[in-house]
């Protein structure tokens, strides 16, 4: 009896141990079994591969542009350029790194990308951060650059530097003044850099001279530090006792209230004659000024009108004023090649009504007129703006005047000087425009033609129904779908 309970249990063991050796040698465990090693191994090495990558990425710093505008990429114009360039110079990021890295803020974070890649390109660059407010005494070296947080300052090994603020970074784009569909935000960091690196490299410059003594606007008390930054050179010129210096290339005459003499009128003459440059403001204010309206005209083709250039349009004008308004400038003409931003408007007000005749002697270019709702007010108490006279006036002229053996003369005209006003207004692209036409005058045009970055994303015009349509879709269609879809997979599985 003993002997056969003892037969019985080998008996179950073995058929135990034979359930348990089927159940391994079955070949859905064992492919099951080898599936599920390989999944642990797969997660096992994505695991390891992602602790090394994230211990790389946070050593070093890598970073590597995916997307497809390629927003941090250095342009082939810079880097061709760096590599000509032999001063030192560094990039100072006006706030601590860690402030430029996780702030949080896209364009801060953008500023900072860029500015690493282009120092990468050169050895003769360097990075460094400075805090404002914890080093208050920084900005005191540079009192004539009013340094703010989180703009770069730009300094060579001579201690020349500029200043590139935040809010000149970056603009706006609009397709119209009024469109809500397409508005996109530009980049012009890698822009401002290569031209702030262009200009201490000394290759733009210019010496300007601001003719005196006829009540003129004083351009270096009122925005003297903005051309200064932009490579004009500002000397004062009185035309009676002081002679044309020879490095002057450029002579600016900025709304004077008081007429030339015949003297300065001669001397001038002589200038422009010599291939000089010329570039004169008009104002609304300005009485008659018989002697240097006969100049320009002889010299340019372009006449003035008494009155002030007005807009009839509401629509048109900016703080609903009829002698504020906005306008934009010839796109194909070259004075506005190196405008950034050519679809913000220009905004200006107390201009001269300007006509331009023809003049077989010169070349002239309208670069810039009001909207063809424009109109002229001589007696505000009889100004009628439905029965006003509307048409377009020219705001800003080009001529080039060919001299002989090759030479020629530049000059530019601007209908009103309150132009210059606006250089600082963000919303307007009044200093890309005036630079813009300067540089062509003055013979002071960037090497470096760098486009803007795309980097904003357009404004998506939908309606409610279609907004309802995409929220369906995606929040209940969907879902179900892949549900339904694992349904039918597991049923079927199971039917095998």
């Amino acid at each position: 009896m003993k002997n056969k309970k003892i037969i019985k249990n080998k008996e179950k063991k073995s058929k135990f141990k034979d359930k348990i050796k089927s159940i391994f040698i079955s070949k859905k465990i064992r492919y099951d079994g080898l599936l599920s090693v390989f999944i642990v191994i797969f997660i096992a090495i994505v695991f390891v591969l992602n602790v090394i990558v994230s211990f790389l990425v946070k050593k070093y710093d890598v970073k590597i542009d995916l997307s497809s505008r390629g927003i941090y990429k250095v342009s082939d114009e810079t880097k061709e350029f760096l590599n000509s360039y032999e001063k030192r110079a560094k990039l100072i990021l006006l706030n601590d790194e860690e402030s430029f890295k996780k702030n949080g803020n896209y364009y801060v974070t953008h500023i900072y990308n860029i500015s690493k890649n282009i120092v990468a390109c050169s050895d003769n660059l360097s990075l460094e951060f400075v805090n404002l407010q914890e080093q208050p005494t920084f900005a005191a070296q540079y009192k004539n650059l009013n340094l703010q947080q989180d703009g770069i300052l730009v300094v060579d090994e001579e201690n020349h530097s500029q200043f590139i603020p935040f809010f000149k970074m970056f603009q706006n784009q609009q397709e119209g003044f009024d469109s809500v569909n397409e508005l996109q935000v530009l980049s012009s960091v890698e822009r401002n850099i290569a031209h702030a690196l262009e200009f201490l490299s000394g290759q733009n410059k210019v010496k300007t001279a601001l003719i005196n003594g006829h009540d003129e606007l004083d351009l270096k008390k009122f925005k003297g530090e903005v051309f200064e930054e932009n490579g004009y050179e500002l000397v004062d010129l009185n035309l009676l006792t002081t002679k044309i210096p020879k490095d002057v290339k450029l002579i600016l005459s900025i709304s004077p209230l008081v007429d030339y003499g015949e003297k300065e009128i001669e001397v001038l003459q002589q200038f422009i004659d010599s291939g000089g440059r010329f570039i004169y403001f008009a104002s609304s204010s300005q009485k008659k000024l018989k002697n240097l309206e006969e100049f320009i005209l002889k010299n340019t083709g372009a006449s003035f009108e008494d009155g002030v250039v007005v807009e009839t349009d509401p629509n048109k004008m900016t703080l609903s004023s009829i002698n504020e308004i906005f306008t934009y400038p010839s796109f194909d003409s070259r004075y506005v090649e190196d405008m950034f931003n050519k679809k913000k408007p220009i905004g200006l007000n107390d201009c001269k009504p300007m006509k331009l005749e023809e003049n077989k002697n010169v070349e002239s270019v309208v670069i810039c007129k009001t909207q063809d709702s424009g109109a002229v007010l001589k007696d505000p108490k009889n100004f009628d703006i439905k029965s006003a006279e509307k048409k377009s006036y020219p705001i800003a002229v080009g001529v080039t005047k060919k001299l002989e053996e090759g030479k020629v003369s530049k000059i530019g005209i601007f209908s009103g000087s309150s132009i210059l006003g606006a250089l600082d207004v963000v919303q307007l692209s009044n200093l890309d425009f005036v630079f813009s036409v300067f540089g062509e005058i003055a013979d002071n045009r960037t090497k470096i033609k760098i486009p803007p970055k795309v980097i904003g994303v357009s404004r998506l015009a939908i309606t409610r129904t279609q907004a309802n349509l995409i929220a369906v879709i995606f929040i209940l269609i969907l879902p179900l779908t892949v549900v339904a879809i694992g349904i039918f997979i597991y049923f079927k599985r199971r039917r095998r």
